[in-house]
């Protein structure tokens, strides 16, 4: 006997199941299908309602466990209303249309009726229409009459296509409950100049200044959106006092953007300027104190003008005072456009933290971002081959940068204090790097020089007291690095030395500010192959404490050691004929000194303000210059004295007298 039949596998909507029985007797299975169960679809929902120029569309899907399959149809466009009235216009050419004896929350405004166009909403056409939710306004229709939809409270949100020409008077006054809006202009005509919310029944009103404002107190309070869909212009204060609306969307077509044309805008937090806009007004956005972020297609007033930032915000701001017009809350500035970031252009903008260049931009002007402290990082494009003097100079919180290849040049003080700097990648185009151009980058640790680079400016690195490491990379044929020096090949000479450095045979002279400001240096040994040092060589190593020259130096340069307050021991060779104006100037550790007979001469300053200096030995006859002042007190005329000359000179601590032993 067969046991009952039993399913292996389920049926679904378009799948037959399997079922099987086996004989008790002889183990046998018999299998069979079951049939497929076919769809059982829901209710019709709309997805789309018709309008009177496009097909409506209803979806229904299976309501069976697991089946996602759903059928649609198409809704044939619609008549319109029942219930409008049309008005013959225009010669019996046109109609206009009105409410009629609708009733209907949703109204489609046909766009024929009896085979003629429908160009116009008449006056006071829906006046008062208090059910109205929805309207659909054809691309038929060109005009909208004064007073068409006003006291239409229930509408929440309206589309005026772009066929749109002329709006009338107080058109939208009293709908309360608006919240968005699209327009194919801002106004009342298309490409006019009149305020926005002259739709909605604003009028001017006198204020104490004698100048003529308008009164946007009749915009719904409820509307927050607006788009605009055309035009080739935003006028003069166009949305002045707007302060409730928090999006406007401003279209490809617009060119220009008048002046004050947001002013008091304060609860927009974000808005697009399109790259078709060619010129922004002053004050443009004045008072927009809730913007947060703000896209620009270029810095300033006009495409590769000439203004900075703040001139859209306050008219009367200037490069040095701009950060107190523009909005406390806005961080973000996105740029699309323009061929460079002129002067002057984001300098102390204090309270922005992002920037976007484009890459349009090929150069960025003196002081362009200098004391914008906000800055965090910023992405230098592709096109920029050039970055102006102190262009970055003061950006205190910029951690990390990357100098694509096309830059060829950095400017004087470009990065200047930029404290928070610890990474810098030059790229593989620079060849200059302007005079003091990283001074006072105390974070950076290390530094690749690209082969391309030719040009190393006067203290480029000053105040980099954190450097531990300098490579010249490979293929360089100006500079190399050795001992964490970098050296110029010509005439073999150090022009960057850092804390770590160790000076090679295969030197033979010291450059001028090779070690200026070099805080972090406590020793060096200078080798017997150095014949020259300098001018402030190793000026400001406050930490150096003790060094000895080699018989190979003959002079030492003006400035050499001034200001090595640490120094406490030096020896000066009998090679040494001349030491240079201030070349210890302020080696306040210095207590004795001697001057070998070699010397000849001693410029002013050389040992002035080394005020625990009180023994010095000069051991033969030289010229001083006619500065008096080479060394701390009457030292300088006691030498010259009839009775002075060679000698050891010594003074109490804190004496300006000295006496001849």
């Amino acid at each position: 006997m067969p046991e009952a039949w039993s399913p292996t596998s389920a049926p679904s909507c378009v799948s037959e199941g399997v079922e099987r029985k086996k004989c008790q007797r002889c183990e046998h299975f018999e299998t069979q299908p079951i049939p497929e169960l076919g769809h059982v679809f829901g209710e019709w929902v709309t997805t789309t309602l018709p309008t009177v120029t496009q097909d409506g569309e209803e979806i229904r899907t299976c309501q069976r466990n697991g089946c996602t399959e759903l059928e649609k149809r198409i809704l044939s466009p619609i008549d319109g209303t029942s219930g409008l009235a049309f008005t013959l216009i225009n010669n019996n050419t046109a109609y206009s249309v009105a409410r009629g004896t609708v009733t209907t929350a949703y109204v489609f405004i046909p766009a024929t009726h009896n085979g003629l166009p429908v160009t116009a909403i008449r006056d006071n056409g829906f006046l008062n229409f208090t059910g109205l939710t929805n309207i659909l306004i054809p691309d038929s229709v060109t005009s909208i009459g004064n007073n068409a939809f006003y006291g239409c409270s229930g509408l929440t949100s309206i589309t005026i296509p772009d066929s749109v020409t002329s709006i009338g008077n107080m058109a939208f006054y009293n709908c309360s409950s608006l919240t968005s809006i699209t327009i194919p202009f801002v106004g009342q005509t298309l490409n006019g100049s009149t305020h926005f919310g002259r739709i909605f029944g604003a009028v001017n009103e006198l204020y104490i200044d004698d100048k003529v404002f308008l009164n946007p107190s009749s915009i719904p309070q409820s509307l927050r959106t607006v788009i605009i869909t055309g035009g080739n212009s935003i006028g003069f204060k166009a949305f002045e006092g707007c302060g409730r609306l928090t999006s406007i969307t401003i279209p490809a077509s617009v060119k220009s953007i008048g002046s004050d044309a947001f002013w008091r805008c304060g609860g927009l937090t974000s808005i697009t300027i399109p790259d078709s806009v060619t010129s922004i007004g002053k004050s443009a956005f004045r008072d927009c104190t809730g913007l947060t972020s703000i896209t620009i297609p270029f810095v300033g007033q006009t495409l590769n003008g000439n203004n900075h930032f703040g001139f859209i915000f306050d008219e009367k701001s200037s490069n040095s005072s701009q950060n107190s017009s523009i909005p406390a809350s806005l961080k973000t500035v996105i740029i699309t456009g323009g061929n460079n970031i002129n002067s002057n252009a984001l300098s102390d903008c204090i309270g922005l933290t992002s920037i976007t260049i484009p890459n349009s931009v090929t150069s960025i002007g003196n002081n362009a971002f200098s004391g914008y402290s906000g800055l965090t990082s910023i992405t230098i494009p592709e096109s920029v081959t050039s970055i102006g003097n102190y262009a970055f100079s003061s950006c205190a919180s910029l951690t990390s940068i990357t100098i694509p290849d096309s830059v060829t040049s950095i400017g004087n003080y470009a990065f200047s204090l930029c404290i928070g700097l610890t990474s810098f990648n030059f790229g593989n185009g620079v060849t200059s790097i302007g005079n003091y151009a990283f001074n006072g980058c105390r974070s950076l640790t290390s530094i690749l020089i690209p082969a391309s680079l030719t040009s190393i400016g006067e203290s480029a690195f000053f105040g980099c007291i954190g450097l531990t490491s300098v490579i010249v990379a490979n293929g360089n044929t100006v500079f190399r690095s050795e001992g964490n020096c970098v050296i110029q090949i010509d005439n073999k000479s150090i022009i960057l030395g850092i804390k770590t450095s160790v000076i090679l045979d295969s030197v033979t002279s010291i450059g001028g500010i090779a070690f200026y400001g070099c805080t972090g240096l406590t020793n060096i040994t200078i080798p017997d192959n150095i014949t020259s040092i300098g001018y402030s060589a190793f000026y400001g190593c406050s930490g150096l404490m003790s060094i000895i020259l080699p018989e190979s130096v003959t002079s030492i340069d003006f400035y050499t050691f001034r200001n090595c307050t640490s120094l406490t021991s030096i020896t000066i060779p009998n090679s040494v004929t001349s030491i240079g104006g201030g070349a210890f100037f302020g080696c306040t550790g210095l207590t004795s000194i001697t001057i070998p007979v070699s010397v000849t001469s001693i410029n002013g300053e050389a040992f002035s303000n080394c005020t625990s200096l009180t023994s010095v030995t000069i051991q033969g006859s030289f010229e001083l210059d006619s500065y008096s002042y080479i060394f701390p007190g009457d030292l300088s005329d006691k030498y010259l004295a009839s009775d002075g000359g060679p000698g050891t000179y010594t003074r109490p601590s804190g004496s300006m007298i000295w006496t001849k032993q």
